[in-house]
């Protein structure tokens, strides 16, 4: 067995361990549905069609996605079980598991969840991962990655189409949004990329300035969905409207 699960955090030593610790915490009879299990279920969505992608030989170098995805997945798994102690938790993720604001909504909090993960662990991830030898090779299967995110952004606009309540106005602006959000997604992890490279191109690997880069950019995200404003704050007031059970995707 790859992922152990119980009271403890589950330590996956393979992304079939973190799909199975994340079919476990969607299933399990003690979650009611909240934020964090619609978090799970789009992790879940996305742990599937990487693993789709390592079936159909996609990428270069299936042993790095591997590694990506388990540790990926152990990062995330680390703040799910600490969500009740905050101080256990990275700025990003305290925001997403401890708001500050009372009328914060559950589909906020859901995007606070999207950032912390993203924003951090992965860049975490791929910090611990990255092999100048292996440069090309990380790239393609990386930016390979990206393209599943937008796939995966792709199927909730699908699903957000088809709500009944939704007026085509309203469904114009969240076109819009999400159009902002992806090219912001992509702009991000290029960026995250980018800045492992640069760390390993030099003498010494300054592993903890970069990481506090990370986590100042994955900050400063994350208030801006806390306060948004524009086109997001329109988005956010139309699908806190919603039954978030839409995304229950599996």
């Amino acid at each position: 067995m790859s992922a152990r699960i119980g009271a403890q955090v589950p330590v996956c030593s393979d992304i079939f361990g973190v799909k199975a610790a994340l079919v476990a915490l969607t299933n399990s009879s003690d979650n009611e549905p909240d934020v964090a299990v619609y978090c799970a279920n789009l992790y879940l969505v996305t742990t599937d069609s990487i693993l789709t992608y390592i079936h159909q030989n996609k990428f270069n170098d299936a042993g790095f996605i591997k590694n990506l995805a388990s540790d990926f997945g152990n990062k995330y798994f680390e703040a799910y079980y600490a969500r009740n102690d905050k101080n256990k938790l990275p700025r990003a993720w305290q925001l997403a598991y401890h708001p500050t604001h009372d009328s914060i909504s559950d589909f906020q909090l859901l995007l606070l969840g999207i950032n912390a993960h993203i924003n951090c662990d992965l860049y975490y991830a791929l910090l611990v991962n990255y092999l100048p030898s292996n440069k090309k090779n990380i790239a393609h299967d990386f930016f390979l990655i990206d393209r599943i995110f937008l796939d995966v952004t792709q199927s909730i606009v699908a699903i957000i189409l088809t709500i009944p309540s939704l007026t085509e106005p309203e469904k114009k602006v969240l076109l819009q949004t999400i159009k902002i959000y992806e090219r912001v997604g992509t702009y991000c992890r290029k960026l995250a990329y980018k800045s492992v490279k640069r760390a390993y191109n030099s003498k010494t690997v300054k592993v903890n300035r970069i990481v506090k880069r990370k986590d100042k950019r994955a900050n400063k995200l994350a208030m801006f969905i806390v306060h948004p404003k524009g086109k997001l704050k329109k988005s956010i007031a139309i699908i806190s409207k919603q039954r978030m059970d839409f995304l229950s995707l599996h």
